[in-house]
């Protein structure tokens, strides 16, 4: 998401085949051998022209790699490591699980890159919360058309969310209009899941909830990453190499206004912890294909 928001997915494309590249895990990889794989006619990984490469090796430089000083094909890219790469793009932290994704999807079309990029984030996420296009565009730099349109290219599944909220009474309404707009509506229950058949209740519309495409993996050196992090945020971050690269403004999640729970007794325990945040909890019933949640009072607020 980083990349996709501060524009550089071309280049570290090209950043992550050269690690795929480097099996020995020496941290560089010749000029040479990085055009006849990128480039060759042929070449399974070939991905643009040696002229393209040679512009996407100027981009990167510093931020992804350090070239060595001489423009021999038998000079080095030096690659700059996971953390250093991140720390680069304002990264503080990593929070949410990494996911495959595969060598040959980086061979694709760069739009087709781009939207795997995309997905990877609903991939990694560990539950499938409802998140707001607003904030999906505040951490990627993605309008909502061109997120629809990575979702499909990607095969990104949505889901709709609904909450079922207090009886229908003028009151109940008057409130509940001012705090959602007009993603209010009113729910009859013919069937009697929620209380008396027949009785309506005031409903209204969460964001999407999202499901990636990509395999997620076990955290394996989450913690260490997260902590060598933290050592260069506080030491100040130095270039891999004589080249100084300055941190990125911080890439994080929008906080959402509300927190959204599994289950209800988990909602009511952060509830005593947070009373004034809105807390929701996840049902197994479905409305219409929506996923259908409830909300605990807000306590000191009027029932």
């Amino acid at each position: 998401m980083a990349m996709l928001q501060q524009q550089e997915v071309a280049a570290g494309r090209i950043w992550f085949l050269l690690r795929h590249l480097d099996h020995s895990g020496r941290g560089w990889v010749k000029v040479a051998e990085a055009r006849a794989h990128l480039t060759g006619e042929g070449s399974p990984l070939r991905v643009c022209s040696w002229r393209q490469l040679r512009n996407l090796l100027a981009q990167g430089e510093g931020l992804f790699w350090i070239r060595d000083a001489h423009t021999a094909e038998d000079a080095r890219i030096w690659l700059r490591g996971l953390t250093r790469v991140l720390s680069a793009f304002g990264v503080r932290r990593l929070s949410l699980r990494p996911v495959i994704l595969p060598v040959k999807l980086l061979t694709e079309t760069i739009g087709t890159v781009r939207a795997h990029f995309y997905a990877s984030f609903h991939s990694g996420r560990p539950d499938q919360r409802p998140v707001a296009r607003e904030t999906l565009a505040d951490i990627s730099s993605v309008s909502r058309r061109t997120q629809r349109t990575y979702e499909k290219k990607a095969g990104v599944r949505r889901q709709q969310n609904w909450v079922i909220g207090p009886r229908h009474t003028p009151e109940a309404v008057q409130e509940e209009a001012w705090k959602r707009g007009q993603a209010l509506f009113t729910f009859t229950d013919e069937a009697g899941t929620y209380g008396q058949p027949g009785h309506s209740y005031l409903a209204w519309q969460l964001p999407n909830s999202y499901a990636g495409p990509h395999t997620p993996q076990a955290r394996g050196h989450q913690k260490q990453i997260n902590r060598k992090l933290a050592d260069l945020f506080m030491k100040g971050i130095t270039g891999n190499g004589t080249q100084e690269v300055e941190p990125q403004p911080a890439l994080q999640e929008r906080r959402l206004p509300a927190r959204f729970y599994a289950h209800g007794e988990k909602a009511v325990r952060a509830s005593n912890q947070a009373p004034a945040t809105e807390h929701y909890w996840q049902t197994h019933q479905r409305l219409r294909q929506a996923r259908v949640w409830h909300l605990l009072p807000v306590k000191g607020e009027s029932k």
